[in-house]
């Protein structure tokens, strides 16, 4: 997926929808985050606060519902979210001592990584 900003093109390495109306796709240069509410049909990005790099070829996003999700890269850094995506907060922990290359989480207390 390719999305137009006023200045460059950015690209998204992972896109997930927790219902048919809510999704994210993350990606870019620029750490960027999108959302959709309407099932695709218009995009807003989100200002994350995440400086570390989310445009690697492997990260993942995974939401159990349209409020809580997460998003990592291969470097071993998750966020996780419980408004949708308007703040994140840094989940990394020591077990992460392998490069990451999935996520997906079936509810907010299990997931597999």
């Amino acid at each position: 997926m390719i999305y137009r900003t006023e200045l460059s093109y950015n690209w998204f390495n992972s896109i997930y929808f927790s219902d048919q109306l809510n999704g994210w796709a993350v990606g870019g240069f620029d750490n960027l985050i999108v959302r959709t509410t309407n099932g695709g049909q218009n995009w807003a990005k989100l200002n994350t606060g995440i400086n570390e790099p989310l445009w690697n070829s492997n990260n993942d996003v995974s939401f159990v519902s349209p409020t809580t999700g997460w998003v990592f890269n291969s470097g071993r850094v998750m966020y996780k979210t419980t408004n949708g995506g308007l703040s994140w907060f840094n989940q990394s922990k020591d077990f992460l001592r392998e490069d990451l290359v999935s996520v997906q989480f079936l509810n907010e207390l299990k997931g597999f990584l």
